[in-house]
């Protein structure tokens, strides 16, 4: 129904993800429905091979644009198999574990691509506890962390943009949060069957996970899996697990509004519901309206694509990097564009030239920009160039600006100067050829 596609992209969790440009996530999410729909079909038509293969093809598509939503599924497919497959009056559990090695080996086949690529990256070897501690929901304006997970809130970035509890209080927020599971629980209750009994534990999954260890009773626990279960640390952003609660909201409060909608005898009345919760999830979500102003489109300056016509006049043979060295930087040109003109560095997507960019703190390090930064720390020009690095891309536009004065005092050559980024170019060494 349209009421559950309303409520299910119409949320904070959604919210979230557009304020930080996260489209993978979304798309994964826009598809995650699709999954849940063929696993419960998997499992009423008994366990036939032409579903198993349809189920098996929507967990893929669902993971291609976010690998958070492979270990979701796995989630629902586990949390499905125990209500519809082991609570029925004939199971073999030989039958399960067959089926459950066949899932695994045939999505581990379709998805090597992108599984392959994961273990090739270095990050999941670099998050630690800093990681958990800096990416876990925080209590601010009163209001708990686990409450935030509730109402679908408590990303790691909400104090940069507006909330329903930062922007009418606390109050506020908890009487709409009681209404919202008044509402969820009235449609459980109304379908007690085994599908709402998958969805109902997929919301408990999703609020001690999606807590994480913001929580006395929910730490250790996470902690362990954190620590101990294999790549389980990728889940650092313990949000993403929210849209395991989301879907539920969705699911529980359709049924109940359109239990309620049958109730009702004036014909012209049965609409009235719809209205209201539609009123209510509005309310409860305002600032997605538009993004209540909080994003606005924003042009490169001009400066940045003359860079283009000065290395066209150069032999490009070595590397080149940008400074400052960071992922994710404000600019002069940015403020306005949204609560604090955050962007990240856009200089890939305007040169015609590779430019290497520095990691960012919870970001993952290649051994390439370990070798940079290690030069940069060290103040050398003469390491840079030991490393093949012939441009140094120095923007002055950013406001966020490093010592850089070294890089004049050491014999650098300013080769090119606009209003934003001066150009050095130093005297690389050859690149190793497997470099």
């Amino acid at each position: 129904p349209i009421l559950f596609v309303f409520i299910y992209f119409f949320n904070p969790f959604v919210y979230s993800r557009i304020m930080i440009g996260q489209v993978g996530v979304l798309i994964s999410y826009l598809f995650l429905p699709l999954s849940i729909f063929y696993i419960f079909q998997f499992f009423d038509t008994n366990t036939k091979l032409k579903p198993f293969l349809k189920m098996v093809l929507a967990i893929t598509l669902t993971s291609l644009f976010s690998i958070h939503f492979f270990a979701i599924n796995f989630i629902i497919f586990l949390v499905s198999s125990f209500w519809l497959y082991f609570y029925r009056n004939k199971f073999s559990i030989k039958n399960f574990l067959t089926i459950l090695i066949s899932f695994l080996l045939l999505i581990i086949l379709l998805n090597s691509f992108w599984i392959q690529g994961m273990f090739s990256n270095p990050i999941l070897k670099t998050i630690d506890s800093s990681h958990e501690a800096f990416f876990a929901p925080k209590l601010s304006n009163e209001i708990p962390a686990v409450a935030k997970i509730m109402g679908m809130y408590g990303f790691w970035r909400e104090s940069s943009y507006k909330s329903l509890y930062n922007s009418f209080g606390s109050g506020i927020y908890f009487l709409l949060l009681g209404i919202l599971l008044i509402l969820m629980l009235s449609g459980y209750y109304i379908c007690n069957d085994k599908k709402s009994k998958v969805f109902f534990t997929l919301f408990w999954i999703g609020l001690i996970f999606g807590t994480g260890i913001s929580h006395p009773y929910t730490r250790p626990f996470f902690n362990s899996l954190f620590n101990y279960l294999p790549f389980f640390n990728g889940f650092r952003d313990s949000h993403k697990l929210v849209s395991l609660v989301a879907i539920c909201y969705a699911y529980f409060i359709t049924v109940f509004i359109l239990e309620v909608r049958n109730k009702i005898k004036p014909s012209i009345l049965k609409i009235l519901p719809i209205i209201l919760v539609s009123i209510f999830i509005i309310l409860f979500t305002f600032p997605l309206l538009g993004s209540n102003n909080q994003i606005k489109p924003i042009s490169y300056p001009s400066s940045y694509n003359q860079i283009n016509t000065f290395l066209d006049s150069k032999q490009v043979s070595g590397k080149i990097i940008y400074l400052p060295w960071q992922t994710y930087l404000t600019y002069n040109w940015t403020i306005g564009s949204s609560s604090d003109g955050r962007i990240a560095v856009p200089i890939n997507q305007i040169l015609k030239y590779p430019v290497l960019t520095g990691p960012d703190a919870y970001g993952a390090e290649t051994i390439e920009n370990h070798k940079i930064t290690q030069c940069l720390l060290e103040k050398s020009i003469q390491c840079l160039e030991q490393n093949s690095v012939q441009f140094l891309l120095l923007d002055k536009c950013s406001l966020y600006q490093e010592e850089n004065t070294w890089i004049t005092k050491n014999n650098s050559s300013l080769a090119y100067s606009s209003s934003c980024i001066d150009v050095y170019q130093l005297n690389p060494a050859p690149q190793e050829l497997f470099a």
